[in-house]
């Protein structure tokens, strides 16, 4: 058996044998009017707000970030002034990658107030970016407190 031989199977023999888990965001994408798609993220969340991100917390147990958010503007359930959501730890979890001090509009869902969470597959944007969905959601309100 020549080198180059051996090499291809040993190769190939690691890739078989080797037991790795892998992970993958797969969000499906509707193609339809952009009304359509802010209307449907609307029903689908539980909450819609706008805030700037004031901290970020990994959280690794769970395989997620928690991101603490002060809100300026609400369109949808109960949103108080410091808002506290959950995302994935990375992409390939469907996690969004939030920064400190910038602003975004989220769309997020969950049981209650206290276990909102959001991923890749919504609307949530960075605020400069989500013009047309802040134009189509109309007037906003002020969170509480």
């Amino acid at each position: 058996m020549n080198k180059i031989t051996f090499y291809i199977l040993g190769i190939f023999a690691f890739l078989v044998f080797t037991n790795t888990e892998t992970y993958a965001c797969s969000c499906i994408q509707r193609d339809e009017p952009l009304i359509k798609q802010v209307s449907r993220a609307k029903k689908d969340s539980n909450a819609i707000f706008s805030g700037k991100v004031i901290k970020v917390t990994p959280n690794p147990e769970k395989h997620e970030v928690v991101v603490k958010f002060r809100a300026e503007k609400s369109w949808k359930g109960n949103v108080s002034r410091q808002m506290t959501i959950s995302t994935g730890e990375n992409s390939a979890l469907c996690g969004y990658n939030f920064e400190v001090g910038k602003s975004y509009l989220i769309y997020a869902s969950g049981a209650d107030a206290k276990n909102l969470q959001t991923n890749l597959c919504t609307r949530t944007a960075e605020l400069r970016a989500a013009k047309s969905d802040l134009k189509l959601l109309g007037r906003a309100g002020i969170p509480k407190g």
